[in-house]
């Protein structure tokens, strides 16, 4: 009995593989290195380096990293539509992507971070933002704190000190103070 067709491609019908395990399993896509590659050996062009392709940043070697890349940066954009939550944890990521809070972390860990960390640091990225802009010099810090999910003043006020080497009402005081006098030169206190 000959073996039964499966189409491979749209025109030509292929016999299936029986034991063995598909011909992309455990390929490794080089797109961008060939394309650029390619580009290289058309144009002519003999200024450009033909290593350009094989930088680390531009090759994908598995399919399996291309997944962890594309989840990583899912996963980066899911934490900043949700920075202003304090219910944001390793579990809540994980649950909206359905992956372990395991695999969060290991793949948090593989970019030389942790889940924790990366949350932390944007939200107080936003929090100074806020403290130097001017048209919220009336907002109190603890509400700005609360505003970026820090419920507690302390945690945030300890945070932000550790992060800047200032405390946030230094921290707002200098940045106002340097708005209005548009310099670096000592500033009075505004108090």
């Amino acid at each position: 009995m000959p073996a039964p067709l499966v189409p491979h491609g749209s025109w030509n019908p292929q016999p299936i593989r029986r034991g063995r395990p598909p011909p992309y399993r455990g390929a490794s896509f080089r797109l961008p290195a060939q394309t650029t590659r390619t580009a290289y050996d058309r144009s002519g062009d003999h200024n450009v380096s033909t290593h350009q392709a094989d930088r680390p940043e531009t090759r994908v070697h598995t399919v399996a990293e291309y997944r962890r890349r594309r989840l990583f940066t899912a996963v980066q954009g899911f934490i900043k539509e949700r920075l202003a939550d304090p219910r944001l944890c390793p579990a809540v990521i994980a649950a909206a992507h359905h992956i372990s809070t395991r695999s969060l972390h290991r793949l948090f860990r593989s970019q030389g971070c942790t889940v924790s960390s990366c949350i932390r640091l944007q939200r107080l990225d936003r929090a100074r933002r806020d403290l130097a802009d001017p048209q919220l010099a009336g907002r109190t810090i603890q509400a700005i704190a609360a505003a970026w999910g820090f419920p507690r003043a302390s945690d945030f006020t300890r945070s932000f000190r550790a992060t800047y080497g200032t405390p946030p009402q230094n921290f707002r005081d200098r940045a106002l103070c340097d708005l209005l006098t548009g310099s670096d030169a000592p500033c009075q206190s505004l108090a």
